[in-house]
């Protein structure tokens, strides 16, 4: 293994930090922007502008859509409906990891499921 590999990605986690840094004003400011249009465009009963810049003759349409997301309040009781009326189709369909490991360390395996192994680099300033 070299030496130069290592400094490498610690030269690249480092400048993605900065520029990760440096995007959360932009970030923050887009969320701003965002959220007034969409009240203006709101209050005026637009789902769709358009915009012309004089100077360059740039064009811009922009458009709100809504979507109807799912949060839950109580998780219990979604999961006496998902099981009462074999609803798994609400569910992401990706098992989760911890509990999986668990029923392949007791059962040893987990029918229509197989383990692969993800390979991982952690990397660290010492001190």
């Amino acid at each position: 293994m070299r030496d130069q590999y290592i400094w490498e990605l610690e030269g690249v986690k480092t400048e993605i930090k900065r520029l990760q840094d440096e995007m959360k004003p932009l970030e923050q400011a887009r969320a701003v922007l965002e959220e007034k249009i969409i009240e203006e465009m709101s209050d005026s009963g637009l789902s769709l502008a358009r915009t012309e810049d004089a100077a360059t003759g740039k064009r811009l349409t922009i458009s709100v859509s809504s979507e109807d997301m799912a949060n839950v309040t109580d998780w219990g009781e979604l999961e006496e409906f998902i099981y009462e009326n074999r609803a798994l189709y609400l569910l992401q369909r990706r098992p989760s990891n911890g509990p999986y490991r668990e029923l392949v360390a007791t059962l040893g395996k987990v029918p229509g499921v197989e383990t692969f192994t993800k390979k991982r680099l952690s990397l660290r300033h010492v001190k």
